[in-house]
């Protein structure tokens, strides 16, 4: 068996592959900039600042009853 060996490619396709890169670049940024900038949706930016992260409700009850006084009190605060 004869092995090929890979050849570097032309001038010409060199210059054809980066007039190509160039316009998928160009095609991009106009893409980019004709769209508006992402944005939150309303119920994220209106989060409450009062709520407990990451701690479920039952566990406040059981681990740290000191942050409340009764659960339903404790409820319509953080929901």
């Amino acid at each position: 068996f004869r092995r090929r060996i890979p050849t570097l490619p032309t001038l010409a396709a060199r210059l054809r592959l980066t007039a190509m890169l160039v316009g998928l670049l160009r095609t991009a940024v106009a893409a980019a900039s004709r769209s508006a900038a992402p944005r939150l949706p309303r119920s994220a930016l209106e989060v409450k600042v009062t709520s407990l992260p990451f701690i479920p409700t039952d566990w406040v009850f059981r681990f740290a009853p000191f942050i409340c006084r009764d659960r339903v009190r404790f409820l319509l605060r953080f929901n």
